[in-house]
């Protein structure tokens, strides 16, 4: 899926979502279409989660780098948004179709979807977060939950997937 994109985003700087365009043998033929924010490549550059995803100055260079203040356009219906928290380089990708859905893909922001219904963050005493500007966040989140044409789909719910593939609102796979 990634090779026929026309543009790679990535939510955050951590392996789980960043190394499949970083270490791959394809990365060479990603990085020209994959955005990294200065904030994630700064965070790859001096203090990676793992060794493996380390990248150098000169590998940035490869990638689209940009720096914006909140929002950032990418293409009709389709924007980033920041937001720190997760991550510094944390970032949500919201997505708006002609049929009227829209989509709020908010990486790890929470794990899974019942951190934004009861705005509870993570149990996770080995992951170092920003907790009240992620507290903020899901608070925003489960605000904007009863939005009847918005899908908020966090990255490693599978159950919540699972629903909405069901539903026939996401994909079984990226095309």
């Amino acid at each position: 899926a990634l090779k026929g994109a026309r543009l790679v985003v990535v939510t955050h700087e951590h392996g789980d979502h960043v190394a499949g365009v970083i270490r791959t043998p394809l990365a060479n033929e990603l990085a020209p279409k994959t955005i990294l924010t200065r904030t994630q490549v700064q965070t790859l550059i001096t203090n990676p989660q793992m060794p493996e995803i380390r990248i150098t100055e000169e590998m940035a260079r490869r990638y689209i780098v940009v720096d914006y203040d909140k929002y950032l356009p990418l293409a009709p219906g389709v924007a980033v948004i920041k937001a720190p928290g997760h991550t510094p380089g944390s970032q949500m990708v919201y997505v708006a179709l002609e049929s009227g859905k829209e989509y709020l893909l908010i990486g790890d922001t929470a794990w899974h979807m019942d951190g934004v219904r009861s705005v509870r963050g993570k149990d996770a005493a080995w992951v170092a977060e920003d907790e009240n500007a992620l507290m903020d966040q899901l608070k925003w989140l489960n605000g904007l939950s009863t939005e009847h044409n918005l899908f908020i789909v966090a990255s490693h719910d599978d159950e919540e997937h699972r629903d909405l593939i069901q539903k026939g609102l996401l994909g079984r796979q990226l095309e």
